[in-house]
């Protein structure tokens, strides 16, 4: 259990600083493009439409590293919840007593020998009919010639 706890602990650990990178690359996109429209030599002065266009791209640029960073953090949660139930049924397991243990085990081996119990009668029985149909088709192949 403490495997898993530390697991976890690790896994969240990793994803709080892909959160501070992402607005990080979020506001060095903004303010490259903002440096790249002042200092273009092409147009001296861009006009304030293509200062606009150019924010207006950054943004939607940010939007979608967000969006990607939101589903990676969406499926790696999903991933700690399913680690989390896991610990949690380890943990029950794991606080059976011997009793206990031993009483489950004996039910789930009666369980299993009544199984082969019925699965051994009914293999008896097809190949007994297997057995009947192949001597009764020996028999009229041989009075057929």
């Amino acid at each position: 259990m403490a495997e898993y706890t530390a697991n976890i602990v690790k896994f969240i650990m990793e994803i709080f600083p892909m959160i501070g990178i992402v607005s990080t690359a979020t506001v060095a996109s903004i303010a490259t493009s903002l440096l790249r429209a002042k200092f273009k030599k092409s147009d001296p002065k861009p006009s304030l439409e293509v200062k606009i266009k150019k924010l207006s791209s950054s943004l939607y640029d940010s939007a979608s590293l967000i969006n990607e960073v939101e589903k990676e953090i969406a499926q790696k949660e999903g991933i700690v919840v399913k680690l989390q139930k896991d610990a949690d049924t380890y943990s029950e397991l794991s606080k059976l007593k011997k009793s206990e243990v031993e009483a489950i085990t004996s039910v789930l081996q009666t369980t299993l020998d009544k199984q082969g119990d019925k699965s051994f009668w009914s293999g008896v029985i097809v190949n007994a009919l297997f057995f009947i149909a192949g001597a009764i088709v020996s028999v009229l192949v041989s009075f057929l010639k």
